[in-house]
């Protein structure tokens, strides 16, 4: 039928990582920040964020499901949380596509005690 063949073709289209990935770092208070990823549209297809300590590190699953181009989060500052991201694509037929080659890297404030934060 024409649905499987249709299903076959959007199965094999090849989907490249989303471009402009972006992160953006802003504090919330003395201790959180609140960080948003984010990446140019890809039509029809939901995205999954991959995250490393280290910019050609292993890259693990952070967040899947994400509908959007862009995703924010808050994270603790004194838990070293991850620096590097990157995303790819899933098509409407569960297919994913690669993974950004350039990872984004997202610079993490440095805690002071007792004041704010030094970028």
């Amino acid at each position: 039928s024409n649905a499987i063949n249709l299903s076959n073709k959007v199965a094999n289209i090849t989907l490249y990582p989303p471009k402009n990935l972006k992160c953006k770092v802003g504090s919330v208070n003395k201790t959180n920040v609140r960080i948003t990823l984010s990446w140019d549209n890809v039509d029809g297809c939901q995205y999954k964020i991959y995250s490393s300590n280290t910019a050609n590190g292993s890259y693990t699953l952070y967040k899947k499901g994400i509908t959007n181009n862009s995703y924010g989060f808050t994270q603790s500052v004194l838990k070293s949380p991850p620096k590097y991201f990157k995303v790819s694509s899933i098509n409407s037929a569960g297919v994913e596509g690669y993974k950004s080659t350039v990872p984004v890297s997202c610079i993490m404030p440095k805690v002071i005690k007792g004041s704010n934060y030094v970028y």
